[in-house]
């Protein structure tokens, strides 16, 4: 019961919180506007709204990647929330940092469909470590996996009212105090 009262008090706190949300705004209007496109410039501006240095040094010319990502479909499949796309997404991977471009994938799935796609990052996957016995390779190799235990994993703490683009800012800010919350973990 501890560690639901302190999930609670946090999410209380994450409601004052929402100066984290400011120019995501303006990024979520323009993924709503250019949802399912297939036009290579404008998946070039959602990547660019996106993307990190990291992502530059896996991927130099994200024109090849924007490519990709209109030939496969990739825009169109996210509506539906199918996890498997994140999983076509990275199929492009090319070297350099597969963790990185993971996130990547899952960031640019998420900000297409907040309800349906987990941000794949280091802090979720040190609370999902905590719950679940999987290795950090189980979640790398299959997108599926990480997606059904982050759902599974909102639901235990309580938190279904977030969608997984402000999952992702509430573990990023409270994900000191989720690790310390003593928990059984469950077996995959």
């Amino acid at each position: 019961m501890k560690a639901v009262n302190n999930i609670l008090k946090n999410l209380k706190d994450f409601e004052g919180e929402k100066g984290f949300f400011t120019g995501d705004k303006v990024k979520d209007k323009y993924f709503k506007a250019h949802v399912g496109n297939a036009d290579v410039e404008d998946i070039t501006l959602k990547i660019s709204a996106i993307e990190t240095d990291e992502l530059r040094q896996i991927v130099p010319d994200l024109r090849n990647l924007s490519s990709y990502i209109a030939k496969a479909g990739i825009d169109e499949g996210l509506v539906n929330g199918d996890p498997a796309v994140v999983n076509k997404l990275m199929e492009f991977y090319q070297g350099g940092e597969r963790v990185t471009f993971m996130t990547f994938c899952s960031a640019y799935s998420c900000w297409h469909n907040k309800d349906a796609y987990p941000v794949f990052n280091l802090e979720a996957i040190r609370i999902l470590s905590k719950y679940y016995k999987r290795t950090f390779s189980e979640y790398l190799d299959d997108y599926t996996v990480f997606q059904q235990d982050m759902v599974k994993l909102r639901e235990k703490l309580g938190l279904e009212e977030l969608n997984f683009q402000e999952l992702e800012k509430f573990f990023w800010l409270f994900a000191n105090e989720l690790e310390k919350t003593e928990v059984k973990p469950e077996t995959a």
